[in-house]
């Protein structure tokens, strides 16, 4: 027998658009409404005030089946909703376009003076093909620049609950910190809180059979699934800054404590030791680029392969990974 969760249950915004910030991280369980709740709130604000938005992925081929975007709410208006393209359309009236962000916009000078509304949809990635665009965060500004120009533009960024550690969060200092993060004025993040829901989806079936599994606490408790929690520790008291590295302008500190065998990453750093960079971005007098087959290098691969590399905090642990991305450590 089906169980029948209530409409109530399922995620809504209102909460969130009431701090009225331009750019708002919307990070949840798996299935608890959340696209569907802004879809219609676009819905809504263009019958009732004729604001268009775009509803933006990543890719192209996440676009593949957007002609059944209305197949889920078009049962609740009495308006026609329709699909042309990558257009929308309420009563024959343009509503809204999907757009991919790897192709951003060829023709720059075309306005779009009536959007009011970006909804970002599965902006985090899970582990599998799809990757972050190169320089994506700046390839989003690019985006969202020239949809905006001078205008307030509203931006909702929705996914489920992957990592932590990720281009945006870096990019906006974002840390978790409750229900509700505020980041300077306006930008926000809510990781939400959909408690009756998620009861309910322990009651079911599928809810039982992953009871207790690292998936369920994902998918339904809300954790972030992606995000490994071993190897942070502080800085001990002994260890010694021996290096900086520059990466993105962020300044990690290498701290070597040669009793306890253990090299630490952090964000303290002494500014006159020798400082690194990672790309030629972050080039400026007196910099260095770490090279693949320096000491250094070779010193930080090596404690990564056996396990003495510890990082202050899961942000830093993050830098890190973009790091080794970039030094070609596995």
């Amino acid at each position: 027998m089906e169980l029948i969760i209530n409409e109530s249950f399922y995620y809504s915004p209102q909460q969130l658009l009431s701090y009225n910030c331009l750019f708002n991280f919307v990070e949840g369980e798996r299935g608890n409404g959340k696209t569907y709740a802004f879809k219609k709130f676009v819905i809504d604000n263009f019958i009732k005030k004729g604001i268009e938005f775009i509803w933006l992925r990543r890719y192209e081929s996440e676009l593949d089946d957007i002609n059944k975007f209305f197949d889920d709410i078009k049962d609740k208006y009495k308006e026609k909703l329709e699909v042309k393209g990558k257009k929308f359309y309420c009563n024959d009236k343009l509503m809204g376009q999907a757009m991919p962000l790897s192709k951003g916009i060829t023709k720059k000078s075309v306005p779009f003076p009536n959007v009011g509304f970006i909804v970002y949809d599965e902006f985090l990635i899970d582990k599998g093909n799809y990757r972050y665009l190169k320089n994506e965060v700046k390839e989003f500004l690019d985006f969202y620049s020239t949809i905006a120009r001078s205008r307030d533009v509203r931006v909702f960024f929705i996914a489920n609950s992957i990592s932590e550690i990720n281009p945006y969060h870096l990019f906006f200092n974002i840390v978790p910190n409750g229900r509700f993060t505020k980041i300077k004025d306006d930008v926000i993040l809510e990781r939400t809180d959909t408690v009756n829901f998620r009861q309910a989806m322990k009651k079911t079936r599928f809810g039982k059979i992953i009871n207790n599994t690292a998936y369920s606490r994902y998918a339904i408790d809300n954790e972030y699934v992606n995000d490994n929690k071993e190897f942070i520790e502080e800085k001990s008291k002994t260890s010694v800054n021996r290096f900086n590295i520059v990466y993105k302008n962020i300044f990690l500190g290498i701290w070597i404590d040669t009793k306890l065998g253990k090299i630490y990453v952090s964000k303290k750093h002494n500014k006159n030791l020798p400082s690194y960079c990672i790309t030629t971005d972050d080039m400026k007098p007196n910099y260095l680029i770490l090279k693949a087959n320096s000491n250094y290098m070779k010193m930080l691969k090596t404690a990564y392969e056996y396990g003495y590399l510890y990082c202050e905090d899961i942000k830093v642990k993050g830098y890190m990974e973009e790091v080794k991305k970039y030094l070609a450590i596995k």
